[in-house]
């Protein structure tokens, strides 16, 4: 919350955002900078070029024996061929992508692949799903585990 807060003051009426966070959520134990990257992807990828009415959702539940975290934002989003060029980036991959910011945004997803694959191995689900014009879902399963395991 604390990267949208200082969003939020970079481009004030431009940026809402709305966190939503089960208390049981707070509780689980998480990597550092797991979520962070994707709240950034938001707001550089999709929000920066809005001139107004931008807004992420963050949302973080628990279903059972696991933590399913949502980010979504009304941006630009992208087509449905970039949405799967990123679901199936590799954990440890190079930067691949035409531009400055592409690159960015594919190292930054193949770096929380790498550290969600080390924490976790396989027992996790991201998934990316987006349309121009209608923003982009970003999904986040990972086990549930307590501060206190």
């Amino acid at each position: 919350s604390c990267y949208l807060q200082i969003q939020k003051m970079r481009f004030s009426k431009r940026l809402e955002y709305h966190i939503d966070v089960e208390p049981e959520v707070l509780d689980c134990r998480i990597s550092k900078l797991m979520l962070q990257p994707f709240v950034e992807n938001a707001v550089v990828h999709g929000l920066e070029s809005r001139e107004k009415g931008g807004c992420i959702w963050v949302s973080g539940r628990k279903i059972e024996d696991r933590i399913l975290f949502i980010i979504r934002d009304n941006g630009t989003g992208m087509e449905a061929s970039k949405a799967e060029e990123l679901r199936n980036v590799n954990a440890g991959d190079g930067v691949p992508g035409n531009g400055n910011d592409e690159r960015i945004g594919h190292y930054a997803i193949s770096n929380v692949k790498q550290r969600l694959m080390l924490e976790y191995g396989s027992n996790f689900r991201l998934d990316i799903e987006s349309r121009p014009g209608h923003g982009t879902v970003v999904a986040l399963e990972i086990p549930y585990t307590a501060f206190s395991s």
